[in-house]
């Protein structure tokens, strides 16, 4: 399964452990409050590389996770300057 998310996650579904890799751009800022517009978050971005086992090792993954930029305090992008919070609601 894949997608496009700007956040890392990792959990497990169905006691299958399933990951989102990190972002190679800007991070959405985890803000859950009402009513919150979107602000972005320069977390470190990066990359991961997998390592999927042949038969004898019986399925076993492997992962690496790669930053290539350092952090920063959340903001808010030049195109949600305008964001009516309420408009969605």
């Amino acid at each position: 399964m894949c997608g496009h998310m700007h956040r890392s996650i990792t959990s497990v579904v169905a006691g299958v452990p399933a990951e989102v890799g990190i972002s190679t751009v800007q991070h959405v800022a985890p803000d859950l409050a009402p009513g919150s517009g979107p602000s972005l978050v320069r977390d470190p971005v990066g990359y991961q590389i997998h390592r999927v086992a042949d038969a004898s090792g019986a399925g076993r993954v492997v992962s690496h996770a790669r930053y290539i930029e350092i952090g920063g305090a959340p903001f808010v992008p030049e195109w949600a300057a305008d964001f009516d919070p309420t408009a969605h609601l």
